[in-house]
């Protein structure tokens, strides 16, 4: 559990990382970079939830919470600024 929140936290870097891309043109010989950091972006949400999922089960059912409290509360807040970002400030005019 503590290697997927790990896993999680990375892609949400990546998600942060990928919105400045959004907007500005990357350079050519970075395309590797970019659909690395697009590929991590993606995944980020979906590993949010999962995490986040596993993570209420465990403190529902009641099993020793392995996770510290700063990764969750970390992924909890950047799980709401993907669901911001994907549905209402990436919204095309």
């Amino acid at each position: 559990m503590k290697f997927l929140n790990r896993i999680a936290v990375i892609s949400n870097i990546c998600f942060f990382l990928l919105i400045p891309l959004t907007y500005i043109h990357y350079v050519e010989q970075y395309q590797w970079l970019a659909a690395t950091i697009l590929i991590l972006a993606v995944l980020a949400i979906i590993l949010n939830v999962i995490v986040l999922i596993s993570s209420l089960l465990a403190v529902i059912f009641g099993k020793k919470h392995t996770i510290p409290k700063v990764l969750f509360f970390i992924n909890l807040i950047c799980f709401v600024v993907q669901v911001a970002f994907y549905f209402y400030l990436n919204t095309k005019h």
